[in-house]
């Protein structure tokens, strides 16, 4: 939650003086708990690490971007293994793509063990998970953490995703938002059933914490209702950081009342302006200041030449390219490169 000045509690390097020729930048790094990495052939590179079932390979990970000044690690989510193509998953079985999705919770919760600074962001469903579960989930992990918990809030994807939680059919792409609206709702009024200060633990009086300061939720809506108080007691953030990514009208709607950091993609530095102007006037118009949200682009920058190694150079045959999902040799000497937007 932020402080008495409307300021969150810092993830990332310790601050800075910035100085006329020097602009501050968040690095956040766009994770799978899987077994390849966003390109996903990742898996047969001769240099990747095969022990992604270990959670010492995400507390490697996480070590190293703390080192490298990242304020936050964020970490996609799905709830199925692909299965579209001729409703069968075993291609994707076969050729490893995205089949292991390992649940967040003790991921990031090792992830934040090894570190001290790093944000750490876990992508957790809404139209799945019970308000109770969620809120409960991260208000523990902010406390472990000291208050370095986000929550990349999505409504899920497809038919296989909810047929394995005992749904026939997803629900229709409005309504889910409609659906995420109240878990927040839900989710906020049990997060703030605990104030700040509640927890006394008074050894000599006996006394554990102020009755006074602990309230039911009663949280009554159309699809869920919670009644209260949260069993975990108010984190040191509050509420963890939410993370958004809709880009759809209702999901627009939806992250200007919620979003703290927005993670789009944009083939163009205007397009991405664009959308920061739009995304400050709905959040004006949803009663949150301006520059509350943040908008954050995700970009890669490569640098090598495809196609040009043999299996001995770099680890991977040679058809194994772009097509394949796996960008080869052009990840030994990745750039980011970011630019201010004009007037900023």
């Amino acid at each position: 939650m932020p402080d008495s000045a409307g300021r969150r509690p810092a993830f990332g390097p310790p601050p800075r003086k910035v100085t006329a020729m020097m602009r501050e930048m968040l690095l956040i790094a766009f994770m799978q708990a899987s077994n390849c990495s966003n390109y996903t052939g990742s898996w047969r590179h001769r240099e990747t690490a095969a022990n992604f079932l270990d959670l010492r390979h995400f507390q490697d990970i996480a070590v190293s971007l703390e080192a490298a000044k990242f304020h936050m690690a964020f970490i996609d989510d799905r709830l199925a293994m692909p299965s579209v193509y001729g409703d069968s998953f075993e291609e994707a079985v076969a050729n490893g793509v995205r089949v292991v999705k390992l649940d967040l919770a003790p991921v990031i919760t090792a992830m934040g063990l090894a570190t001290t600074r790093l944000g750490l962001g876990a992508t957790y469903s809404t139209t799945y998970y019970s308000p109770f579960h969620v809120a409960r989930l991260f208000a523990s992990i902010d406390h472990f953490t000291g208050g370095r918990a986000a929550w990349n809030v999505v409504t899920s994807l497809n038919d296989a995703e909810a047929q394995n939680f005992g749904v026939a059919q997803h629900l229709e792409h409005d309504e889910r938002y409609d659906v995420a609206d109240e878990f927040m709702e839900a989710a906020c009024s049990l997060w703030d059933s605990w104030e700040a200060g509640a927890v006394i633990g008074d050894k000599d009086k006996g006394l554990f914490a102020d009755p006074g300061m602990v309230h039911r939720a009663d949280y009554a809506g159309s699809h869920f209702q919670t009644r209260g108080p949260l069993t975990v007691p108010r984190s040191p953030q509050g509420r963890p950081v939410i993370i958004q990514a809709g880009q759809s009208e209702r999901g627009r709607r939806f992250a200007a009342r919620w979003g703290e950091l927005l993670f789009v993609i944009f083939p163009t530095a205007g397009a991405c302006r664009a959308y920061r102007d739009e995304m400050r006037e709905r959040a004006a118009a949803a009663g949150r200041g301006p520059r509350r949200g943040q908008s954050r682009a995700g970009g890669l920058r490569g640098r090598g030449r495809f196609g040009e190694c043999g299996p001995g150079e770099a680890g991977v045959p040679r058809e194994f390219g772009p097509a394949g999902g796996f960008a080869g040799p052009a990840l030994r000497s990745v750039q980011l490169q970011f630019r201010p937007a004009p007037g900023e």
